[in-house]
């Protein structure tokens, strides 16, 4: 019986005309001295998993689901069916693109303050609707009476000046890259007169503490001019509002311009002021 050399991993023993083959996963040191019978453990397949490759064809986190990122670009869309995603981390793919809070990706939601827009091919847009929450007014003739609970705004020129201050809510709230298709300050006017000059407030101001001797600074330009109607009325914003995106709101000042004057119901009634943003990002 002779030992024999049969390929380059593996050796044969020959008996006469037979030839035995070694058991694949074994085979005989062949530097070893005959009777050794050290062995040696064959790797029989390729091991090398997508996860060590990098080429993101298969199961992208390497556990054998298949539900993994599968091009590798962090966004749990791997191996997801169509319109699916995986924003969890877990087997499986739970969010669909046209949730909106899952609108067209994971990090992408519909929904702002408690309101929920809809979502259209990975697009958010809808209205919103903020009620303000400060306002108040301060008199000239009375320069250290505090209004902010009143029920009502005055803007007149009379005995003393009355102006209006009201802050704009929802609008810092918005995501970076937000399109405001269009933007409006709704008032409710129990009392119209002479048109009021609608100036941006430029510092920082309180409800509780706004009096004619602590009035916040205003921007001295005109905005606009505001000559209500009776009853609900409207205050279009959307030009002011890209001179005010990434700056601090500070909201705006009605300012009158003559002796008849404007009275509107304040944030401290059901009918109070409020604004509406149609948006889409």
């Amino acid at each position: 019986m002779t030992w024999r050399q049969v390929s380059s991993i593996g050796i044969a023993l020959s008996t006469g005309a037979c030839l035995i083959a070694p058991n694949p996963k074994f085979v005989e040191d062949a530097g070893s001295e005959e009777g050794d019978t050290d062995t040696t453990a064959l790797k029989t397949s390729d091991s090398t998993t997508d996860s060590e490759t990098g080429d993101g064809d298969g199961d992208g986190d390497g556990d054998g689901d298949g539900d993994g990122d599968g091009d590798g670009d962090g966004d749990g869309d791997g191996d997801c069916p169509p319109g699916t995603l995986d924003c969890d981390g877990d087997p499986g793919c739970e969010a669909d693109v046209s949730d909106p809070l899952t609108c067209g990706s994971c990090e992408r939601s519909c929904e702002l303050a408690g309101q929920l827009l809809d979502c259209t091919e990975g697009l958010c847009s809808g209205d919103l609707v903020f009620p303000v929450e400060t306002d108040s007014y301060a008199d000239s003739f009375h320069p250290m009476t505090l209004f902010g609970d009143a029920e009502v705004l005055e803007v007149e020129i009379g005995d003393g000046d009355q102006q209006a201050y009201i802050a704009l809510p929802g609008i810092a709230d918005l995501p970076p890259d937000a399109f405001v298709e269009s933007a409006s300050l709704h008032l409710s006017c129990t009392n119209v007169g002479d048109p009021a000059d609608i100036h941006q407030i430029i510092m920082e101001w309180s409800e509780a503490e706004l009096n004619w001797s602590n009035a916040p600074s205003l921007n001295p330009n005109v905005l606009t001019s505001f000559d209500p109607n009776i009853d609900d009325t409207s205050l279009d914003l959307t030009a002011l509002l890209p001179s005010w995106r990434g700056q601090p709101n500070y909201g705006i000042a009605l300012i009158p311009t003559g002796g008849d004057g404007l009275t509107f119901r304040s944030s401290e009634t059901d009918a109070g002021p409020w604004v509406s943003l149609s948006v889409s990002w």
